[in-house]
């Protein structure tokens, strides 16, 4: 029995999409003659030709020429059945078939290249003085903080959607069955179908926290031989640790996560040191507390969106302190005591 390759099996054979049969037929009929083997590596030599650079422009009727000089001497009245088997298929087709294996070539080149590279152009958003709201490819929407930085693909992969994040962002993630959405800060990485969560990644911290607002989140170590991941509900924020690679979870008990994206700062009874760390992580500045260890004040008020400055003179007349600027740093003291 006859074997017929045709110039269709051999592109799909040299682009490797060919099955196991035709791939076995290839093979079978390159062997079984002298001629089928030249003729086979001819039409290789032509494929790979085509893929010198990256951009296709083929010179069809030189690399036609190039064919036929050198398979020309091939005829069928010095061809026999049993020396070139299925070779008449590509004699009457062999122009036809060296156009297309170029045109096979430059197109599967193409489609390949962009189908790689395509996922590989990354956006990239910089929130440096001010904060910046973000909306993805998806429809996903990001709210950066200052000093912070969001890298993410032009159009996400098919089975997942990826993003990195360095400093903090609070994301409504848009959902899409199938499809989970993935940050990844540092070495952990926080995996979602579609909720709404925040995400505080700062270097100089040593741990990246996710407190969830709606919706289910899990938090886990983007090495692949760690099995530490926790799940977050509403109410939950998670603790990865940078040093270790341990992940923790625990109720969120800070009214003031989201300060810095809505603008709202609630104070509940709340001692003095705790909202010297609020505010100072709010305002991007350094206040330092000489009040007595034994002055246990507590500090009971909601702002939003107010200055500093409007917020000092609140705490100077309820709390009975005063507060000193020097330079940009601010002292908080005892009232009438320097």
């Amino acid at each position: 029995m006859k074997t017929r390759i045709t110039d269709e099996m051999l592109a799909k054979y040299f682009s490797g999409n060919c099955s196991d049969q035709e791939k076995q037929e290839v093979e079978h009929w390159k062997e079984i003659s002298e001629d089928n083997s030249r003729i086979f590596e001819e039409m290789k030599a032509l494929w790979r030709n085509a893929f010198i650079t990256n951009t296709y422009n083929p010179d069809t009727d030189a690399s036609l020429h190039k064919v036929n000089s050198k398979l020309g001497f091939f005829n069928e009245e010095k061809a026999s059945d049993s020396k070139v088997i299925g070779f008449h298929v590509l004699r009457f087709t062999l122009r036809a078939a060296a156009a297309l294996l170029i045109f096979c070539a430059g197109y599967w080149f193409f489609h390949q290249y962009t189908e790689t590279t395509k996922h590989q152009v990354l956006c990239s958003v910089s929130a440096l003085d001010e904060k910046k709201i973000v909306i993805l490819p998806d429809s996903t929407h990001v709210w950066l903080n200052k000093s912070s930085s969001l890298s993410y693909p032009e159009n996400f992969e098919a089975k997942e959607r990826k993003v990195t994040l360095e400093g903090e962002a609070y994301f409504e993630v848009a959902k899409i069955k199938g499809k989970p959405f993935i940050i990844e800060a540092g070495n952990s990485v926080t995996t979602v179908l579609g909720t709404h969560f925040s995400v505080r990644a700062r270097k100089n911290e040593g741990e990246v926290i996710v407190t969830v607002t709606e919706g289910k989140v899990q938090l886990a170590n983007k090495v692949p031989a760690a099995t530490s991941a926790v799940k977050l509900l509403a109410g939950d924020r998670g603790i990865f640790k940078s040093i270790t690679g341990a992940v923790e979870k625990e109720k969120n008990t800070d009214p003031n996560f989201m300060a810095w994206q809505n603008g709202k700062l609630d104070f509940n009874n709340t001692p003095i040191d705790d909202v010297i760390k609020t505010l100072s992580d709010y305002y991007g500045i350094k206040i330092q507390s000489k009040l007595s260890a034994n002055n246990q004040i507590t500090f009971t008020t909601t702002f939003e969106n107010q200055s500093l400055e409007e917020i000092f003179k609140i705490m100077e007349l309820t709390l009975n302190v005063q507060v000193e600027k020097t330079n940009n740093n601010y002292i908080i003291l005892p009232e009438n005591k320097k």
